[in-house]
């Protein structure tokens, strides 16, 4: 029941992204590693966006997988591995620190090669 009540007045999908960056900024990570995440997140929102999501607790495993098939249209498979890493450790991050459940943990990890 705990876990319901802290989704339900979970927060949004840029201040769960700006909870994120700043973890990672505070752990010491690259500049380059920060961009990636940057680059990643940006495809993320879009995606979310257009499939009509705006909340954070709104993140479904059929958000992320339809999310999954736009970028393998776009980019080659490596690519979208490592956005797919970047996605979980963002989720895991926030399944951590706010005990909510990760809708990575239902998607299975794209291939890096096809």
């Amino acid at each position: 029941m705990k876990l319901q009540q802290t989704v339900q007045t979970f927060f949004n999908i840029p201040q769960a992204l700006h909870e994120f960056m700043l973890h990672q900024r505070s752990s010491g990570h690259s500049p380059r590693t920060i961009d990636h995440y940057r680059t990643s997140f940006r495809h993320l929102s879009t995606s979310l966006e257009a499939q009509g999501v705006q909340d954070f607790e709104g993140v479904r495993p059929l958000h992320l997988r339809q999310f999954m098939i736009e970028l393998y249209a776009k980019y080659k498979p490596k690519t979208v591995h490592g956005i797919a890493t970047d996605l979980r450790a963002f989720f895991s991050f926030h399944q951590r620190e706010n005990e909510i459940l990760s809708p990575m943990a239902k998607v299975d990890m794209p291939s890096s090669t096809v």
